[in-house]
């Protein structure tokens, strides 16, 4: 019987088939024991995370990575708490490695329940006696608070532990969804040989690595740019990867706007000044058939140079004031942009279609991205009648979508392909205009994600996805 006095104490017990809860319930509740049954090393992890653990209990065989895996995870964020493996099929290797791991203890299956809940109880008296490690208390507590993302890996690329920042970075709801998981399903393809030769540096040759800059494929098919450093560890008898993470995404997409800015600045100008001085030399030697077509062309440059130059004025404001993201009533605002834009394109048949409500998240020049695209779909429109349908679509409670549909030829692919960070910039893959990429740069400030498809029959449709927010 368990004293009045003392409290039950909690333990987990990992196994997918059942099979551990039934050897051994009847014994961890006379000893005192509330249970907690799992079926998987990531649903333990949860449990650790977020509540008051006393001991685990765990097969070697489970869904998700072994018994070994999750000793080593939770010894990097609870070192002393109790651990028993009680594996259905053990081997002496397991049970050495499992040790060189820092287990509480290793009980065969055919071990009796008392046996088990006995190694259980006195890991528990015995962790509480053990005198704290300073320096493994500090270096453990600067990784889980540090700002910058911290992942720690094994020879095979097998995610150990990762502090917040790294859960953060990666775009997952938590860390049990990344720990188990291989380094190789965040990094993309297309750097998946250099990270095999890092791995191979640091966890074979002993050698740190880096900074080297690679690409991330997250779940929500985000793409991030980093830099990563790795440095060469041992941790409960195996070798480890740490490695720092330096996220660079927001210095690479300043580059690449700026680059377009300069291509733009060089290229479309210069060729607008070149029309213009050409136009006013013929004017001055009286050389022109139709001085007042010449004089009304040159009138058009200007205007239209005007035009690009405040388009530039307003993507370098946004380059360098990174402007924070407000709460809008997606209906206002859709609204506002329709008014002002039938107010610009008389002719043209602008309808809202489909309006769910929704507030979203979105930097102050949001209106101005919705009247470029807008005045996108109608000005490249061939005939008479061009037509742009919007749409406010509310997808769930995390994020909303505003359409906008026009009836044109569609976006040229490279205007399209420019918007990405890793397109090449040149006088041949330039963009002839700014209102694209500042809607895109806007979106982007945002938070949000602009993308683009083919109407049906014909026309484009570009999507701008934001997250929803309440006041």
């Amino acid at each position: 019987m368990v004293p009045h006095n003392e409290r039950q104490r909690h333990v987990v017990l990992v196994d997918p088939t059942d099979s551990l809860k039934e050897h051994i319930a009847d014994e961890l509740g006379v000893k005192g024991f509330t249970i907690s049954a799992v079926e998987s090393a990531s649903e333990c992890l949860g449990y650790i995370e977020h509540s008051d653990i006393d001991g685990v209990v765990s097969r070697y065989d489970l869904p998700d990575l072994d018994g070994l895996h999750l000793l080593r995870s939770i010894r990097i964020s609870h070192p002393s708490l109790p651990f028993i493996l009680h594996p259905q099929e053990g081997s002496e290797q397991i049970a050495g490695e499992s040790i060189a791991a820092g287990v509480s203890g290793y009980v065969p299956n055919d071990s009796d329940p008392v046996t088990v809940v006995s190694r259980l109880q006195n890991s528990a008296q015995e962790a509480g006696s053990l005198p704290d490690d300073e320096s493994y208390d500090r270096y453990r507590h600067l990784v889980e608070i540090s700002p910058a993302p911290i992942n720690l890996f094994d020879s095979e690329g097998t995610i150990i532990w990762g502090n917040n920042a790294v859960v953060e970075l990666l775009g997952l709801e938590s860390r049990e969804e990344l720990i188990g998981s291989s380094i190789f399903e965040f990094i993309h393809p297309d750097d998946h040989d250099r990270a095999h030769n890092e791995l191979e540096t640091v966890t074979g040759d002993k050698a740190s690595t880096g900074p080297t800059s690679m690409e991330l494929s997250l779940p929500d098919e985000e793409v991030r740019y980093i830099r990563v450093t790795t440095a060469v560890g041992s941790f409960l008898g195996t070798d480890i990867g740490q490695a720092v993470v330096t996220d660079t995404t927001e210095q690479k997409e300043r580059e690449h706007q700026l680059q377009i800015l300069d291509t733009w600045l060089r290229h479309n100008i210069r060729n607008s000044i070149t029309i213009i001085n050409g136009l006013a030399s013929e004017i001055a030697r009286q050389q022109t058939d139709d001085m007042e077509e010449s004089a009304r062309q040159i009138q058009d440059y200007t205007e239209t140079l005007a035009k690009q130059a405040d388009q530039e004025r307003q993507l370098l404001n946004l380059v360098t004031s990174r402007p924070t993201p407000i709460i809008f009533d997606a209906h206002h605002l859709v609204t506002q942009a329709i008014k002002t834009s039938r107010k610009k394109f008389p002719s043209s048949e602008i309808r809202l279609t489909r309006a769910n409500k929704i507030k979203i998240r979105a930097i102050p020049k949001i209106l101005e991205a919705l009247q470029e695209l807008i005045a996108n779909g109608i000005e490249h429109t061939e005939g008479e009648s061009p037509t742009v349908e919007i749409q406010i679509v509310h997808h769930s409670d995390s994020y909303g979508e505003i359409r906008i549909v026009d009836n044109g030829p569609g976006i040229p692919t490279p205007a399209i392909e420019i918007l990405h960070p890793d397109s090449e910039i040149n006088q041949l893959h330039h963009g002839s205009g700014l209102g694209l990429v500042f809607a895109s740069w806007v979106v982007r400030l945002s938070e949000g994600k602009i993308s683009f498809q083919e109407a049906n029959p014909r026309g484009s449709i570009v999507s701008l996805r934001f997250q929803t927010a309440n006041e």
